[in-house]
């Protein structure tokens, strides 16, 4: 008893600041599994840290995720320099080192956690996907996004060197958020502000070689992108990161709403990306149902422009794949995802294709 009275004496100021955080943090995270209370806070507080926080990080140019990440490390550091240079004892240090990270963690938790045991979007959308679909009804979804594609082909820029498809970037941020508000329209609880997402510095060595896509941060509500990655996949995975800002975190359903606001559009650019994207999940998910043989039958009745794409988006994939960095990455959203009631891990964004053939038998 003597030597924690000793410890509390170092720094009483300190861990009056931590035992408080923690201990909301605390209630919170108990809370935030109840799913009433998580509901509740998602359709009304959670609302309110977007309008302020995302307004606030929007305000910058760049990801100012990645320079919030540069700061912790510095200020760890500075911390820890301070500290020995003024001769605090050990408990001090760690004391005030010990505040950085459980405060990340509560914004975590305020701005992400507790958003994964609200409602799904599919019981918002009056969805039931039932998880057992036949591969003839898979096949009519593939048949019908492969006919969307052909439609807007003529309305979409080709590269002449590489025939891929071809972005300008610029138009990212004022397609995408038009684009979930459009959505909200008709589905209120996606209904929120909608910033500019920015590309992250280093894409190609950071993302890329983790192989991610795009990276919502819970710290400065805001949503990143690869911008190295292939232009098709940009509009779907901006309007990914978006629809995370609406409070809803699982990556299925994101995936889902992403394809809805890129198909509502209006936009041949962000229609081909919505569509290509459903349909590398959609074939994919065909494969491993119906085999090789009928894949490939299927495969070559794809338009050559679309297949050009996926194959071009494989080949960039490809390098990266099996890897230290991709392996680790691999892992640690997989964790992270059966850390947050998604047991089925890294194949829980298989269940997007659940939800695009429900959306279809429904209609």
């Amino acid at each position: 008893m003597s030597y924690i009275k000793k410890i509390w004496s170092v720094c009483p100021k300190t861990w009056i600041f931590l035992l408080v955080t923690c201990g909301v943090l605390i209630a919170l995270t108990l809370l935030g599994r109840i799913n009433t209370f998580a509901e509740q806070y998602a359709a009304r507080f959670y609302p309110i840290l977007v309008a302020i926080i995302a307004r606030v990080s929007g305000l910058f140019p760049f990801s100012t995720f990645q320079v919030v990440i540069i700061l912790v490390v510095l200020l760890l550091i500075f911390i820890i320099i301070r500290g020995v240079r003024r001769g605090w004892r050990t408990a001090r240090i760690a004391a005030s080192a010990l505040c950085v990270p459980v405060c990340l963690l509560l914004s975590y938790e305020a701005n992400c956690g507790v958003n994964y045991h609200r409602d799904t979007f599919a019981k918002a959308a009056g969805l039931q996907p039932s998880g057992q679909y036949t591969n003839d009804e898979l096949l009519f979804v593939i048949d019908k996004l492969i006919y969307n594609i052909e439609i807007i082909l003529p309305d979409i820029n080709v590269s002449p060197e590489t025939d891929t498809f071809v972005l300008d970037d610029s138009r990212l941020n004022v397609i995408a958020p038009a684009a979930m508000k459009k959505l909200a329209e008709r589905f209120p609880c996606l209904d929120t502000y909608y910033p500019p997402a920015k590309p992250m510095f280093f894409s190609r060595f950071f993302l890329s070689r983790g192989l991610v896509c795009g990276i919502y941060s819970p710290f400065t509500i805001e949503p990143n992108y690869n911008a190295d990655m292939p232009d098709g996949e940009k509009p779907f995975t901006v309007c990914h990161e978006l629809s995370h800002l609406s409070g809803f975190m699982r990556e299925d359903e994101a995936n889902f709403i992403a394809y809805l606001a890129c198909r509502d559009s209006g936009d041949a650019d962000f229609l081909y990306s919505g569509y290509t994207r459903a349909l590398t999940y959609a074939i994919n998910a065909y494969y491993g149902a119906a085999g090789q043989d009928a894949y490939f039958e299927m495969y070559e009745r794809m338009p050559g422009q679309v297949r050009t794409e996926l194959s071009a988006v494989n080949d960039y994939w490809r390098p990266f794949r099996d890897t230290v960095a991709a392996n680790v990455s691999r892992a640690a959203n997989d964790a992270y995802l059966k850390a947050n009631d998604q047991s089925d891990g890294v194949k829980s964004y298989g269940r997007f294709v659940d939800l695009l053939i429900a959306e279809e038998i429904n209609k």
